[in-house]
């Protein structure tokens, strides 16, 4: 199991629980986001489209595929290697 330490710190007390699991979850998509993003920008023929400043990011990764030879499916072990 992989852990991940988060930059962030609550004040508990101020905090509901609810909030911190949102908060939590919005990092770690947006974590996850940034490296599938990385992940994509080294693939000849895809070019990451996504526009805006990192921390204006969100979880959506937009991306086009210039390669017409390329196949997502022919090397399924790099898919398991970058998710982990």
């Amino acid at each position: 199991m992989r852990t991940t330490h988060l930059p962030v710190s609550f004040p508990t007390s101020k905090c509901s629980a609810a909030s911190i699991i949102q908060t939590v979850a919005v990092l770690q998509v947006s974590a996850l986001a940034s490296g599938l993003r990385a992940a994509l920008s080294e693939l000849p023929g895809v070019v990451v489209r996504d526009i805006g400043a990192p921390e204006n990011q969100c979880g959506l990764v937009t991306f086009t595929v210039h390669t017409p030879s390329l196949s997502l499916t022919d090397d399924s072990s790099q898919c398991h290697e970058f998710m982990g």
